[in-house]
């Protein structure tokens, strides 16, 4: 019968190591993943964003104004503002203008990339935009 010569200090790991691992991996996956659909959340505002002050710019150029520089003729302007940001892939978009301001709303839908198993699964950027209409 041999016996093994007893190294002090040291233990067999048990599976902790591999515990170890699964754990680490998780947590990266959810890391990158909140990095990732953190950055398409952000590119998505900005652009609900851009597509909400082109549309009150599109709208601006759609209205008539009168001598004291009051917009006269609103449908145009909202009907052109509206048209452009639903072409521009806003699910929802609205104007308004209310004496010399355009406010345009415009709201786009995006899917996470990563964590598509989420609560967060589909989210929805919005953005609105006021522009001033008149010779300065």
């Amino acid at each position: 019968m041999t016996v093994k010569p007893r190294i002090y200090g040291h233990r067999e790991a048990g599976g902790a190591t591999t515990m170890y691992s699964v754990i680490f991996t998780i947590v990266l996956f959810v890391v990158v993943g909140l990095i990732v659909d953190g950055g398409a959340m952000l590119t998505a505002h900005q652009e609900a964003d851009s597509i909400a002050r082109q549309a009150a710019r599109t709208a601006g150029q759609q209205v008539s104004l009168d001598p004291n520089r009051h917009v006269t003729s609103t449908g145009r302007g909202v009907t052109a503002g509206e048209d452009y940001a639903t072409a521009h892939g806003c699910e929802t978009a609205s104007v308004h203008i209310d004496g010399t301001t355009i406010t345009a709303t415009c709201s786009l839908r995006y899917d996470l990339i990563f964590l598509p198993g989420s609560y967060l699964a589909t989210r929805t950027a919005t953005a609105d935009s006021q522009t001033v209409v008149g010779p300065p």
